[in-house]
């Protein structure tokens, strides 16, 4: 019985294969109506065209007369730079780039802008430097100096005056505040360092000033320095406005009264401790 039911009329026979007869793969070579090229209409109309190509062309062969085309389609070839040649001439409506300027060489620091450098490579390592130290190391310092203020390069090089010399530093680098407290301590005036940070602080933030606070960077001061320091500010009159108090948890602060009363230095105090105990 058919696969699928009885076989109607204008049906072509079915093929029955033996087991042994079908590949290991389905291809055309065992397609029944490829093999059997009389019932093809593809094979038929292949071998139509084939002998009207070789009636017309008087070839041997279908294989003769396609390499023959193939040769008259390229003698046919225009070369390709003969074919530039010929086109017409016509504007290019997109010019040509302008050509990139030559870059200047810059120009050789001047020996001022070279001072500058040290100066700024100094305050990149948090020192100032003292005028003497440019005296002693820097042929005509005074002439590179006020060649350095003109420069608009050197701008950022400021000068901060102390009681034992005149120092320079970058101020894109360092700040004036620090600047201050760097002037104070190259200059060894400790009483002054101490004077002038307390009324700093008193001004600025506004906080009295604990006595262990020189102790830490930058001052690096022992107990022994700053007692020896604050005997002599308190026999100096230089420094008649700074007072010290002991708050209640027993910590030695300094004021400058010229800033703030002792009752207002002690309570802002008191509330430092209570915030640290809260």
């Amino acid at each position: 019985m058919s696969l699928f039911g009885r076989r109607k009329p204008g049906f072509a026979k079915e093929e029955e294969l033996k087991p042994g007869d079908i590949p290991g793969e389905f291809s055309d070579a065992v397609d029944p109506a490829v093999k059997r090229n009389d019932l093809n209409p593809k094979h038929r109309e292949k071998e139509e065209f084939a002998g009207r190509a070789q009636a017309v062309m008087g070839k041997e062969s279908v294989e003769e007369a396609e390499k023959d085309a193939e040769k008259e389609a390229e003698e046919g070839k225009q070369d390709l730079f003969d074919y530039m040649e010929s086109l017409p001439d016509v504007e290019d409506p997109y010019p040509p780039f302008a050509p990139e300027p030559e870059k200047q060489p810059e120009p050789a620091p001047t020996q001022a802008q070279i001072l500058a450098s040290y100066i700024r490579e100094r305050t990149r390592a948090a020192m100032l430097t003292p005028l003497s130290l440019l005296h002693s190391e820097v042929e005509e310092a005074d002439k590179l100096l006020e060649e350095m203020e003109k420069d608009e390069s050197c701008q950022s090089v400021l000068k901060i005056e102390g009681e034992k010399d005149m120092y320079y530093y970058d101020s894109g680098l360092m700040t004036r505040n620090y600047a201050m407290i760097a002037m104070l301590i190259a200059d060894k005036d400790l009483e002054r360092t101490i004077a002038e940070m307390v009324r700093w602080n008193c001004r600025t933030y506004p906080s009295p000033t604990p006595v262990d606070y020189f102790q830490r960077h930058p001052y690096y001061l022992t107990r022994v320095q700053i007692d020896l320091a604050l005997s002599h500010i308190e026999k100096n009159e230089r420094f008649a406005d700074i007072k010290r108090f002991v708050s209640k948890k027993g910590i030695l602060f300094l004021y400058s009264e010229n800033v703030m009363s002792e009752r207002y230095a002690k309570s802002l105090a008191d509330f430092a401790e209570d915030e640290e105990n809260a």
